[in-house]
């Protein structure tokens, strides 16, 4: 792969990253009403995400969240690399 390559794939990787983070954030933070009770929302959310990440994970196995997650990062990513590829070299 050449350095150009890299450098799309890695912006598509970000992209996705950042994307399905929004999304599950967004999803964690429509559970949210009401439970601030002293802390600040953004501590509540972080959290919640954290544990949405981690829930019965162990040493020997990753959290189902935490697989299902970063499987559709990397899908997401190897299709805009994809594009980004071709419309650059096209």
């Amino acid at each position: 792969m050449n350095r150009r390559a890299a450098f799309l794939k890695s912006h598509a990787f970000l992209a996705s990253l950042f994307l399905e983070t929004k999304k599950v954030v967004g999803k964690l933070s429509e559970d949210m009403t009401g439970q601030s009770r002293g802390k600040d929302a953004s501590q509540i959310l972080s959290e919640k995400f954290r544990e949405y990440m981690t829930r019965d994970q162990n040493m020997q196995t990753h959290n189902v969240n935490r697989v299902e997650f970063f499987k559709t990062v990397t899908e997401r990513a190897s299709e805009v690399f994809g594009s980004l590829y071709l419309a650059y070299y096209s």
